[in-house]
Order: structure tokens, then sequence, then C-alpha cells
């Protein structure tokens, strides 16, 4: 269990970021673990909207949500709506490069495929969706 009181969100863009958090969770490679989140899973979320309606709208007692966000966008926005900011402790922008599904094309062993079928015609992104 991490020191901070704060509740954890990590909220995901996408399958490949939420499979890689999942394994970093499970295998203790994070300063928190599963009993630390919200919720006691990895969010898949892009609305903050959406995302403080569904997750925020609940009383923590005294504790604060730190929210990590995983995601490829550089000019994706997430503007909390003011009543729910006070309920946040930080939030805390991680960005992967767009090739990270690559590693997911690796991993289900689909890179023949993606590469012989594919590559010319779908971003690595939209493969995984497939």
């Amino acid at each position: 269990m991490s020191n901070s009181t704060d509740l954890i969100a990590i909220i995901v863009e996408g399958h490949t970021e939420r499979a890689i958090m999942e394994v970093l969770l499970e295998h203790d490679a994070l300063k928190f673990n599963e009993d630390d989140l919200l919720e006691g899973e990895v969010i898949r979320a892009r609305n903050a909207k959406k995302f403080a309606k569904e997750f925020l709208n609940k009383g923590f007692r005294s504790r604060k949500v730190k929210i990590y966000r995983i995601l490829d966008s550089k000019t994706e926005k997430f503007n909390l709506p003011e009543v729910y900011k006070k309920k946040v402790s930080e939030v805390v922008e991680l960005r992967t490069r767009p090739e990270i599904e690559i590693l997911d094309i690796l991993y289900h062993q689909d890179y023949q495929r993606y590469t012989n079928n594919y590559k010319s015609k779908v971003k690595p992104s939209d493969f995984v969706r497939l």
C-alpha cells in the first residue's frame, strides 16, 4: 500500500494502456497497489465530466483522489467540473508514445499478420481494436 492517504485513479486512454498498467500492478512495479485504487481497478475514460459524475460523485471521507492519466494524445483536455475539483489532490498526465500499441501486437503474436496485411493501411492503435 502507498504511504499517501490519497485514493489513486489510473485513467487510461485505451486497451493497450490498460493492459500495461494491469501488468505493472500485478507485479507490484508501482508505488501503489490495487488496494489504493479508486474502485479497485484501472479506469478507461476520456471525458472528464463523465469520469467525475461516475467516480467522484461519492463521499471519500477526508481522502482526496490523485488522478494519473495515461495517454498518447498531447492535445486532449481533461477539464473536471468545478464542483469536483475539491475532491482531487492532483492530476498527473503521463504520455506514452503512439507506438506503445506495437507492444500489444507483439504480445499477442500478431506482428506478422499486422506487417503483412495492415501496416501500410492501419495504424497500430487501430489494429489492436480489430
